[in-house]
């Protein structure tokens, strides 16, 4: 193998790598602020959705579960029927699912 072959396997392993690092910390972004959710126990899903703008990806599934479960309160488990549900009414302030206000 030269370099050219490896340097041509190794560059789109490369870039996975750092698309993946750039999705992480967009990721912690969020988390970091749905933990300004868990301080207000106040937080209405209106809310919420100012607070972490979730589509269906799978990654933002989770972000919606923690703010569903702030919304819900301590005692309140979501299932991911119900999270599917509340995705698609456009709780989230996904524009693809929402309705137009």
């Amino acid at each position: 193998m030269t370099a050219a072959d490896i340097e041509h396997v190794i560059a789109p392993l490369v870039a996975e790598i750092a698309r993946l690092r750039e999705a992480c910390e967009e990721q912690s972004r969020r988390f970091t602020l749905l933990q300004s959710c868990f301080r207000d126990v106040t937080l209405s899903k209106r809310d919420a959705a100012a607070y972490c703008d979730c589509s269906t990806r799978t990654l933002d599934r989770k972000v919606a579960a923690g703010v569903l479960a702030v919304v819900g309160g301590p005692t309140r488990r979501f299932t991911i029927e119900e999270l599917d549900r509340a995705i698609r009414a456009g709780i989230f302030g996904s524009t693809r699912h929402s309705p137009s206000s």
